[in-house]
C-alpha cells in the first residue's frame, strides 16, 4: 500500500482544539482540519473551494505518530480585528495591513489565552480512502516540498523549523511507513533527542501496525471551511516504544 509520510517540527505550534471563549488550547498532534489545511496551502486552494478541501478531507486517511509532543506554554493575547460586518463586506483581507485599515474607531480588540507547543515534532501519514482522490499521493508529497502558499504550524505565527521532506513509501502498515521515511532522513533525526515512546494516532480505516488502546471523538473532519464548521471524527489511539521497534 502507498502511504505519504511527511515531517512537522517547529520552535512552536498550535494544534487548536475545541475553543470556547477566551481559552484556546493546543492538542499534542494536528487535527484531521489542520492538515487538509495544510495541503491546501501546498496545493495552492483558497478556503473558499470548499468542494476542493471537501474532497481531499473525504478521500484521505490521516495518522500522526508524535515523537515528541513538545512542551505547553500559554501566550496571554490581545489582538484588533475588525467587525464581523466589515469582515462579510471584504472578500479578503490580504494582509494585516489591510485589516487594520477599516478605522481605528471601528476595530475590537480581543483577548485570549492560547496555548503553544514548543519543539513538538510530529510525522503525518496520509493514505488514499477512496479512488476517487482529487490529486495522487505522488502530487502532494511533491506540492508539501514545493507549496504554492505559505505553510504554518496551527497558527501563523508558527513556521515549520524544517522542510517537512515528504515522500511516498510502500508499506504493509503506518508504522512501516514511517519508520521508511525516519530511514531516509536518518542523519536529520539523529541530532533529536526523542523520548522512547511515541503515540499514534489514526482514524479508522487504517493498519497501524499495533492495536488500539483506546478511540475517541474529535470534531475536526472539515465540513465548510467558509462557514468555520466541523463534524465529528472518530480517532483511534495507541503507543509504539521505537527504542525496541515494537508495541509498548
Amino acid at each position: 500500500m502507498q502511504y505519504c509520510v511527511f515531517s512537522l517540527y517547529g520552535p512552536m505550534a498550535s494544534w487548536g482544539e475545541i475553543a470556547v471563549g477566551e481559552n484556546r488550547h493546543s492538542a499534542d498532534h494536528p487535527s484531521k482540519s489542520a492538515v487538509i489545511g495544510l495541503l491546501g496551502a501546498a496545493l495552492g486552494l483558497r478556503r473558499d473551494e470548499e468542494e476542493a478541501h471537501a474532497r481531499l478531507s473525504g478521500s484521505l486517511g490521516v495518522a500522526c505518530l508524535v515523537r515528541d509532543p513538545g512542551a505547553a506554554v500559554t501566550d496571554y493575547h490581545t489582538v484588533q480585528t475588525p467587525p464581523a460586518s466589515a469582515v462579510k463586506s471584504a472578500r479578503y483581507f490580504r494582509t494585516r495591513k489591510d485589516e487594520l485599515s477599516v478605522g481605528r474607531d471601528v476595530l475590537n480588540t480581543i483577548e485570549s489565552r492560547r496555548e503553544y507547543r514548543c519543539d513538538t515534532f510530529v510525522h503525518v501519514c496520509l493514505w488514499a480512502k477512496t479512488e476517487d482522490l482529487p490529486w495522487s499521493l505522488q502530487e502532494i508529497a511533491s506540492a508539501l516540498n514545493r507549496p504554492r502558499f505559505v505553510p504554518y504550524l496551527g497558527r501563523k505565527s508558527c513556521p515549520p523549523g524544517l522542510p517537512v521532506h515528504a515522500r511516498v513509501v510502500e508499506a504493509q502498515t503506518i508504522l512501516d511507513a514511517v519508520r521508511a521515511a525516519e530511514e531516509a532522513h536518518a542523519e536529520i533525526l539523529r541530532r533529536f533527542r526523542f523520548p522512547p515512546h511515541a503515540a499514534l494516532y489514526w482514524e479508522p480505516g487504517g493498519t497501524p501496525g499495533i492495536e488500539a488502546r483506546h478511540t475517541t471523538v474529535r470534531r475536526d473532519a472539515v465540513e465548510s471551511r467558509r462557514r468555520w464548521t466541523f463534524l465529528n471524527r472518530m480517532e483511534h489511539y495507541g503507543v509504539v516504544d521505537l527504542g525496541s521497534a515494537g508495541e509498548a
